[in-house]
């Protein structure tokens, strides 16, 4: 990628150089505090409210210098020929070239060449984004703020609606995560346990491989509610992959959402099929770079940062979906049991279902 004209910044996360270096060093607080009240000394919600503070503020300086500081801010996609400018609402779109020669020229970029140049202010503008601001991808991206990462030439459009953690009560949550997950197999530490891994590296702007968080149980038992809540807890983008990792060809669709989401799929009856689906699990879980490939768009390697889910019912038929629990796939999946209790509120009407949504 061509050098910026202008030493160009990397927008890395503001926790970028927090100190998570390792499982080890994520576990060293209670598993709850991430989600619910902390008692712990380091309180970690805390500090996860520091961090999305410092995020939004790094966010609102992108606004202001986003990589092309020069004259006029647009970048050049170097694969798909298009530049990116920001529309009114401050949204990144595509535009061709006679597109941005309207926006050059609405930016006061004259047309006249002037009798010892070869080129107008308004070619010469645009030759200088072309050089310059060249990108090798741009959209969004699981688990990246909006803003230009210059070190891996990547412009990220969009951000995750992250929350801004703060101790205190959860009692409705925490009632609902032990009607459908607690027993004697101490499920509801692990649930929690996997949550805070997800959400402090989240939060800390690093990859960091998880297992997926597989869920059976019976119709009507909270699975799809769960999965609902992580999409809302990793800020709020979620994507199906269960085409992709069957065969489709097209997965551009699942870069920009931190939550993969698989619930009951017509399972696989061909075990060649099974065990294909179990590889990319695999892939999905443990592989940092993937590879992006979006329909009439040229494919490019990122390291989107993942976390996949799998409902599904307990039948037997049901549970076909999963692939051959083999040594080459238990180390990657959490199997768990959901069980079907009362929740601490009605939902039997849509004016009650409401209220539980604001409720939790």
């Amino acid at each position: 990628m061509n050098n910026h004209s202008e030493p160009s910044r990397v927008y890395q996360h503001p926790a970028e150089n927090a100190n998570i270096s390792s499982k080890d060093d994520l576990l060293q607080t209670n598993t709850s505090t991430v989600i619910g009240n902390s008692k712990a000394t380091i309180d970690p919600a805390e500090r996860l409210k520091n961090s999305a503070m410092q995020l939004v503020g790094a966010m609102r300086e992108d606004a202001k210098n986003c990589g092309c500081t020069p004259s006029f801010m647009a970048y050049y996609d170097n694969k798909n020929k298009e530049f990116l400018v920001r529309n009114n609402q401050g949204i990144w779109i595509r535009q061709n070239d006679s597109q941005l020669s309207l926006h050059l020229k609405n930016a006061r970029f004259g047309v006249d060449r002037t009798r010892n140049e070869l080129l107008s202010a308004f070619e010469k503008e645009k030759l200088r984004i072309i050089k310059e601001c060249g990108v090798e991808y741009a959209g969004p991206l699981a688990g990246y703020r909006e803003g230009f990462y210059g070190e891996k030439g990547w412009l990220i459009t969009q951000s995750p609606n992250l929350f801004f953690p703060e101790s205190g009560k959860w009692d409705t949550l925490n009632s609902v995560l032990a009607a459908i997950f607690e027993d004697n197999f101490r499920q509801l530490d692990y649930i929690h346990g996997w949550l805070k891994i997800s959400l402090e590296a989240l939060y800390a702007g690093r990859y960091f491989p998880r297992q997926a968080l597989v869920f059976a149980g019976e119709r009507g038992c909270g699975k799809s509610l769960f999965q609902n809540i992580i999409t809302a807890l990793l800020g709020g983008r979620c994507a199906k992959p269960y085409a992709s990792m069957s065969g489709e060809k097209f997965n551009g669709e699942l870069f920009g959402a931190e939550h993969l989401m698989i619930e009951d799929e017509v399972p696989h009856v061909d075990m060649r099929a099974r065990k294909a689906f179990g590889n990319k699990i695999k892939q999905f879980t443990s592989s940092e770079m993937q590879r992006c490939n979006c329909k009439h768009r040229e494919a490019v390697m990122l390291s989107p940062r993942w976390h996949l889910t799998i409902s599904l019912n307990d039948e037997p038929e049901d549970l076909g979906v999963l692939p051959p629990i083999d040594s080459g796939i238990a180390d990657k999946i959490m199997l768990f049991k959901a069980h079907k209790r009362p929740f601490p509120m009605s939902t039997e009407t849509l004016e009650e279902r409401e209220r539980f949504k604001k409720c939790l």
